[in-house]
């Protein structure tokens, strides 16, 4: 008889056990599959959609809206672009990388102009008259390109001469214009001045036309870039 009760008790512990280990089993598979449906919901946060030099404004066409896995979201990460827009780039922010916090800044934040220009750039500031660029609606943070228009007043051996000689380039500032003032830049033709974040090679060359020739500027939009650069203009090519 007590062998029996034995028996019956050792066959009790091991289907308590037996039952313990199932419900072990149940509940990390359990946590094992909540996790896995964490990862795969997801949600929407803003990327960097090319390289952003360290110092530069950010424009719309430097981020965009990614969606990844929930548990793939670092802390602060922005969910929408428009507090990132127009924001100034504390460091260097590669593409698909999470735009965060840390990495912005306000423009007005840095009394130092020279912190704006990216890295492997300088700053030129030239004249312009608002109403053949874009009618003024250029403003710092879009990127132009450069058309120079020469004349062959300043080489005998060349003719008259249309070139984009600078695209993509980074408008750092331009000086608020009133109405007064555009119609006095309209008539005098002195312009207004437009800081850009140009090459040294582009610097040389926008300085050279505006000296010896006119600058005019194109927006680009936000949304691209100019793929290529179309041939030179002269008055023995243009249709």
């Amino acid at each position: 008889m007590k062998k029996m009760r034995m028996t019956t008790l050792l066959i009790v512990l091991s289907a308590g056990f037996a039952l313990l280990a199932a419900i072990a089993a149940e509940t990390a598979l359990k946590r094992q599959t909540e996790a896995i449906q964490a990862q795969e919901k997801s949600t929407t946060v803003v990327v960097a959609a090319t390289s952003i030099p360290a110092h530069a404004i950010i424009t719309s066409g430097m981020v965009k809206l990614a969606t990844i896995p929930v548990g793939g979201v670092s802390a602060g990460a922005f969910t929408v672009l428009q507090p990132v827009i127009g924001k100034l780039a504390t460091q260097a922010i590669y593409p698909g990388e999470q735009v965060l916090p840390p990495f912005l800044t306000s423009r007005l934040a840095s009394s130092d102009f020279a912190d704006r220009i990216p890295s492997g750039m300088v700053a030129i500031s030239v004249l312009y008259n608002p109403v053949f660029a874009v009618g003024g609606q250029i403003k710092a943070g879009d990127h132009v390109d450069v058309i120079a228009v020469l004349s062959k007043g300043f080489n005998k051996t060349k003719l008259d001469a249309s070139e984009i000689i600078a695209k993509n380039v980074l408008v750092l500032f331009v000086p608020s214009l009133s109405v007064s003032n555009s119609t006095s830049a309209t008539s005098s033709g002195s312009g207004q001045s437009i800081s850009l974040a140009v090459t040294p090679h582009d610097a040389n060359q926008i300085a050279f036309t505006t000296v010896y020739g006119q600058i005019y500027f194109v927006l680009e939009p936000s949304s691209s870039q100019l793929k290529s650069v179309p041939p030179v203009v002269t008055d023995s090519t243009i249709d």
